[in-house]
C-alpha cells in the first residue's frame, strides 16, 4: 500500500472542507465514483451511535480519490441507501458488497445502527482498530486500559501512554491515540486535532450532529478522522504478519455478528478489551 504524506513537523495546512451531500442527485453522484475505487473509509456519527441511538451522519472517502464525503443520513432518511446511481449502485449495495473493502476504526456501533435503523448488514469490513492492536507485540498488561471511546466512533478525549515496542494487547486503542503514537504529525496538527475534539466535546449534549445546516467544526471533525485512516492503514499492513492478518478477519467477522444480534451492548465496558489478551504475537521488531 502507498503512503500518504500528513505534513512536515512544524508546518500544517487544515484540510479541505468535505463535500456536503444533502440531495439525491449529489448521492448519485458520488456512488459513480466507487466503481473506480479501491476501498472506502468510512465513520459514522449520531448521538449514541447505535440501534438506540442516532445515525445521523456518514464520512466516506472512496480511495484514492482525495475527496471526503459527507452524507447526511438525517436529511435524505432511507433514500440515502436505495437511490440508485446510474450504474444501479445504491449505498446499501455498496456496503452490502463483500468484494468491496470497507475500512473503519471499531466497526461494531456502525454496524449496530446501519443494521438496526437501515437494515443495512455490511459486509467486506476492514476493522483498523484490530489490525493495530493485532499488530503489538506483547508485554506484561501491567498500565491499565488503553484510551477508548464507547461513543460509537472509536474518538477519545482522554491521554494514552506507552509506545508500539513491547506494548500489551491487552486493550484497544481509540483513533486519537492512534494518530498521536503512529504518525508523524506535527505540533499544530496535532492542536487542530486537539481543538476540533475539544470543540465537539463542549457539544455533544447539544447534540451536534443533528444540527442542521451543519456547521464547519462539525464538518471538519466528520472529515478528520478519515482523514488519517489510509496512512495508519499502511502503517499496520507493513507491522502484520499474515497469522495476524488471517486473525483479525475472523475476529472482524465476529464483531459484525455480535452487532447484528439482539444481545449487543454499545456501552459494554467489556468494548475496551481486545481480543487476543492472553495471545503471545510473534513477528518482526517493529521501527
Amino acid at each position: 500500500m502507498a503512503r500518504e504524506q500528513s505534513g512536515t513537523r512544524g508546518t500544517f495546512a487544515p484540510p479541505p472542507k468535505p463535500e456536503l451531500i444533502t440531495s439525491l442527485g449529489s448521492l448519485r453522484s458520488f456512488l459513480a465514483t466507487v466503481c473506480s475505487s479501491a476501498r472506502l473509509y468510512i465513520e459514522l456519527h449520531g448521538h449514541r451511535l447505535s440501534r438506540l441511538g442516532d445515525l445521523t451522519l456518514m464520512t466516506v472517502r472512496a480511495y484514492p480519490h482525495p475527496e471526503i464525503y459527507v452524507i447526511d443520513i438525517q436529511s435524505l432518511g432511507h433514500e440515502a441507501f436505495t437511490a440508485r446511481s446510474v450504474f444501479g449502485l445504491t449505498l446499501q449495495s455498496v456496503l452490502e458488497n463483500p468484494g468491496l473493502r470497507k475500512v473503519f476504526w471499531d466497526v461494531r456501533d456502525a454496524a449496530d445502527a446501519l443494521w438496526g435503523h437501515h437494515g443495512v448488514r455490511i459486509q467486506g469490513v476492514v476493522d483498523l482498530q484490530l489490525l493495530e492492536n493485532a499488530s503489538r507485540r506483547s508485554r506484561p498488561p501491567c498500565e491499565g486500559p488503553e484510551r477508548h471511546s464507547r461513543s460509537g466512533n472509536g474518538r477519545g478525549t482522554g491521554r494514552g501512554r506507552g509506545g508500539v515496542r513491547g506494548r500489551s494487547q491487552t486493550y484497544v486503542q481509540d483513533l486519537d491515540t492512534a494518530i498521536r503514537r503512529d504518525l508523524s504529525v506535527s505540533a499544530a496538527e496535532g492542536e487542530h486535532i486537539a481543538r476540533l475534539r475539544r470543540v465537539m466535546a463542549s457539544r455533544l449534549s447539544l447534540t451536534a450532529f443533528r444540527l442542521r445546516p451543519l456547521d464547519d467544526d462539525t464538518a471538519a471533525f466528520c472529515a478528520n478522522g478519515i482523514r488519517y485512516l489510509p496512512q495508519l492503514h499502511t502503517v499496520y499492513m507493513e507491522r502484520i504478519t499474515g497469522e495476524w492478518l488471517r486473525k483479525v478477519k475472523m475476529e472482524t467477522f465476529r464483531r459484525l455478528e455480535a452487532a447484528f444480534g439482539p444481545p449487543y451492548d454499545p456501552q459494554s465496558p467489556t468494548k475496551a478489551l481486545g481480543p487476543w489478551a492472553d495471545t503471545k504475537k510473534p513477528g518482526p521488531l517493529f521501527r
